[in-house]
């Protein structure tokens, strides 16, 4: 991974926490090794939409279980695991699937993970993600604090609609 972080600071306080997808997506660059490809830069002027891919791919193969806890605060929702614990989404009242990606099906996550006979099951919260992995779950930049900030800034449906339901105590940790 070349990260050539030449991003200006995150921001100018760090209690303050991100500023922008492309300050999380340097922040995920930073701390995850398999995030960016090895012929990959990441630059100060990295679009959002670049920003965007790099959050998704950090949502599809690690952190998708703080962002299943992050969408299950805000919206009280049921958090599923994919057979084997190899993604987490939150199922809506009316069945529909949501990740990183936005409504999902069972049949998009067999096909996303090569796993046609896998199934979902109910998850709990502290199974999707253990808190303690946080070193500070009452800083912006823990895994659940980030995914609900990345909540709040995509575009896509059902982000939109969710968003509108955000609340300074949504998502704090317990």
């Amino acid at each position: 991974m070349r990260n050539t972080s030449a991003f200006p600071p995150i921001t100018a306080d760090p209690s303050a926490g991100p500023r922008s997808l492309i300050n999380v997506a340097d922040w995920f660059a930073s701390v995850c090794n398999d995030l960016v490809d090895d012929n990959e830069e990441i630059a100060w002027n990295t679009s959002e939409a670049e920003a965007l891919r790099l959050i998704e791919r950090n949502y599809v193969s690690g952190d998708c279980g703080a962002f299943a806890v992050a969408l299950h605060r805000l919206t009280g929702w049921p958090i599923y695991a994919f057979e084997g614990f190899a993604h987490y989404v939150i199922r809506t009242p009316r069945g529909a699937l949501i990740d990183i990606k936005g409504y999902t099906t069972l049949t998009k996550l067999q096909r996303r993970y090569g796993m046609p006979q896998a199934r979902l099951r109910k998850s709990r919260p502290e199974d999707a993600w253990d808190e303690a992995n946080d070193l500070d779950p009452d800083s912006p930049w823990s895994a659940v604090n980030l995914a609900r900030f990345v909540i709040g800034q995509l575009t896509r449906r059902p982000f939109p609609r969710l968003t509108q339901r955000l609340r300074p105590s949504a998502v704090r940790p317990r």
